[in-house]
């Protein structure tokens, strides 16, 4: 029973900060689905003493009040998946009215059978569904091993030298995770143990497998090996961790270690047909884990009429649902396929809740985001949430990488917590001043998971659909913006708080840096929907 009380607070860090800090979604642990009604709905409300609300309910009651939308705006949400039955989305979504469900026919002959409600790219070799992948590190050494080890990289044309640096730094990168997911399974499969023997001990103690947390806080002894028990169980159990979020951590611990950080695994036999194909996968938009894009779809546009659950940002809004992101990193042909097939069935918009540092095939997606651009789609990328510098380090996918000048219908989005304090940016966002636009909520924003659940989480995933709800918004009004005006309205009406003191992003929360919240970002902004619309009329204008 040693370290018992270090293994439950190793086992609650890991919970509210995943493995994959660039990209995971932080899962507010200790909240137990619940949220406090001050700060509920918060991202929507208005700027006041409290918060920095991106003033979306004023917008509705003060400007939108006697208007009628002009045009259904399409929000394409390349994601985990979406679903689609969801009370507070089913109505929200968008449907392919060109196909018949169900028939196995490509009806609208745009190459994706039975595609009423988007696609699904994440299937394997075999063309079926898969939740968990490795991380592109683990697949960068796993690929270049062979031809780098024991070579010397003065012998290397200038071109190659540049694969070489990246497959060092993502070697040194997946033994370091490959350790780490080793020691984090060790700790779990601890803690679990100690769990599993407390429940044993209570179960029998008390004559009861259901008792509750006021029978461990009543409960007393001499004996200290019995009171370890409670010690174990009690403060699991004021978080709302039971035995299932217990057997669920262990599980996702070893995916770590055999999936993530595996140079031997491989869901996909070969890149190259991938590359040279686009309508692979199936209908299934939603697929086996739909949490994360199920709550970024209902904060965009959530039913905001049906007096359930939440508001969306949007209320007339559409979204597609497009599967191209697992438990993992995303592949960059998944994405860029996943952006043609946005492009090409009518989005306006594309959200994108996700990124890594490590790119295989960044020209490919490249490609994909300049042939949407010309269609006047506008992209919003979260910026990650590892409290990096982007200006020091590149996380993919962008909107400008080494030799290609990509687009300029892209934002880049941080997230701002509720605080007004020095606390104001997310501890874990990543930030750069020369490359994040824009902060926009993405401290516990309270939206939809899927089986009609709604659930709190954090992430600059969480900003990044705010920001796009606010682009949707305004566009459903004001069709006749461009993409890359909508852009600079977004930038231009954003609340200013450039000069405002805060901490520098750190999860470690230790440094506490203090600097000008303009060092986060190119703007100093935090996106607000009213001043939006209301530049967007004078724009009209």
């Amino acid at each position: 029973m040693k370290n018992v009380l270090k293994t439950q607070l190793i086992f609650i860090f890991l919970i509210i900060f995943e493995a994959n800090a660039q990209k995971t979604t932080i899962v507010i642990a200790n909240d137990s689905n619940q949220i406090s009604s001050d700060i509920y709905n918060w991202h929507n409300k208005d700027l006041s003493k409290k918060s920095y609300g991106m003033s979306v309910d004023k917008a509705y009651q003060k400007l939108l009040k006697n208007k009628t939308p002009k045009k259904k705006v399409i929000v394409a949400v390349i994601d985990s998946g979406v679903d689609k039955d969801h009370e507070d989305l089913k109505d929200k979504m968008w449907i392919n009215q060109k196909e018949i469900p169900n028939n196995n026919i490509d009806d609208d002959n745009n190459g994706y059978i039975d595609d009423v409600y988007g696609w699904n790219f994440c299937v394997d070799s075999n063309n079926v569904n898969y939740d968990a992948d490795s991380y592109e590190a683990t697949r960068f050494y796993a690929k270049y091993k062979n031809q780098f080890e024991n070579v010397n990289r003065t012998e290397l044309t200038p071109e190659t030298q540049s694969i070489y640096d990246i497959y060092t730094k993502a070697k040194a990168d997946y033994f370091k995770n490959n350790e780490n997911a080793k020691k984090q399974t060790e700790r779990i499969t601890e803690l679990v143990n100690n769990y599993l023997q407390a429940d044993s001990f209570f179960t029998s103690k008390l004559n009861n497998s259901s008792y509750i947390i006021s029978d461990i806080e009543q409960f007393n002894s001499t004996d200290s090996n019995e009171l370890s028990f409670k010690n174990i169980l009690l403060p699991l159990m004021q978080r709302g961790i039971d035995k299932n979020a217990i057997v669920s951590m262990q599980k996702r611990s070893s995916i770590g270690t055999d999936i993530h950080h595996n140079e031997n695994y491989n869901i996909r036999k070969s890149d190259q047909f991938y590359l040279n194909n686009k309508s692979y996968g199936n209908s299934d938009s939603k697929g086996p884990n739909s949490s994360h894009g199920t709550h970024v779809a209902g904060i965009i546009a959530a039913n905001r009429t049906n007096n359930k659950g939440i508001l969306g940002v949007c209320d007339n809004c559409e979204i597609m649902a497009i599967r191209a992101v697992p438990n993992g990193d995303e592949r960059d042909y998944d994405i860029a396929n996943a952006i043609y097939y946005a492009a090409d069935n009518g989005a306006n918009i594309i959200n994108m809740s996700f990124g890594k540092t490590y790119s295989l095939y960044p020209e490919v997606v490249a490609k994909a985001v300049q042939y949407a651009s010309e269609k006047n789609i506008l992209f919003i990328h979260a910026a990650g949430n590892a409290s990096l510098n982007l200006d020091t380090i590149l996380h993919y996918p962008h909107d400008s990488i080494p030799n290609f000048n990509v687009t300029e219908n892209w934002l880049t989005i941080g997230a701002a917590s509720f605080n007004m304090n020095n606390e104001l940016p997310g501890i874990f966002s990543n930030y750069g001043k020369n490359t994040v636009d824009l902060f926009a909520p993405g401290v516990k924003i309270y939206s939809t998971t899927p089986n009609n659940n709604y659930a709190p989480f954090n992430g600059t995933s969480m900003a990044t659909p705010a920001a796009a709800g606010v682009a949707a918004l305004v566009w459903s009004y004001y069709p006749e913006l461009s993409a890359l005006e909508l852009k600079k309205i977004l930038i231009e009406s954003g609340t200013d708080l450039g000069q405002k003191s805060v901490n520098r992003p750190d999860r470690s929360r230790k440094a506490n840096e203090q600097i000008p919240f303009s060092e986060l970002s190119k703007y100093g902004k935090v996106v607000n929907a009213y001043d939006a619309l209301k530049l967007a009329e004078k724009w009209k204008k």
